[in-house]
């Protein structure tokens, strides 16, 4: 995690996707981590998603939490579209 003189955090450049995203939940992202965290459908989303074995267990995660399908978009969009785009292959994910 690097920031500029602004405070800026930038997170995205070092080729470690799970690095970009650990430091996004810790600076630019970490907003967005807490109203997830705050959110007992978005959490758990988060947990379903890790016990995740097959290719229909993402969906049944969203259909199975649909109070937390908005905050979990918008922590995946700042991790993915905002703070790692190039690590983490944002353009691959339909980040515009």
């Amino acid at each position: 995690m690097t920031s500029t003189s602004t405070g800026t955090f930038v997170c995205d450049g070092t080729g470690d996707c799970f690095g970009c995203q650990e430091c996004a939940l810790n600076g630019p992202c970490q907003a967005s981590w807490d109203t997830c965290l705050n959110n007992p459908d978005c959490l758990g989303m988060l947990q379903c998603f890790q016990m995740c074995a097959d290719e229909a267990c993402p969906q049944e995660c969203f259909d199975g939490y649909p109070g937390g399908q908005s905050d979990y978009l918008d922590l995946a969009f700042c991790i993915l579209c905002d703070a790692c785009y190039t690590d983490c292959d944002g353009g691959a994910s339909g980040c515009p």
